[in-house]
């Protein structure tokens, strides 16, 4: 998960994103040869009409993935927000990510 601060598209914790594009930069070059492709999917509160910063936040997401960790924006799609079923309405600033091929489903949970 990429975390976000609150109503906006800078990352939560700065520091931790700088290792978070290095480990994707690592598994693109491991794995540019091979098929998959990369969803990303903010979340947003239930109650709350924020699907356009949901979708800013997966743009900003796809931008630094292409840019930090070289994976290609072909391969990065942007999918519909999630809504979250959580009273505190904190968990619902992040951009979750799946990395699927077409034999496998693999989710990572950064």
């Amino acid at each position: 998960n990429f975390f976000f601060q609150p109503d906006s598209t800078a990352y939560n914790y700065p520091d931790v994103m700088v290792d978070t594009f290095a480990k994707y930069k690592t598994f693109y070059q491991n794995n540019s040869s091979k098929q998959f492709t990369v969803t990303l999917k903010g979340e947003v509160f239930s109650t709350s009409p924020a699907t356009d910063l949901a979708n800013a936040r997966a743009a900003k997401v796809k931008a630094d993935l292409t840019s930090q960790a070289g994976i290609p924006a072909d391969r990065i799609v942007i999918g519909d927000p999630t809504f979250s079923q959580n009273e505190d309405n904190s968990a619902a600033r992040n951009v979750d990510i799946t990395i699927q091929s077409p034999d496998s489903c693999i989710t990572n949970k950064n």
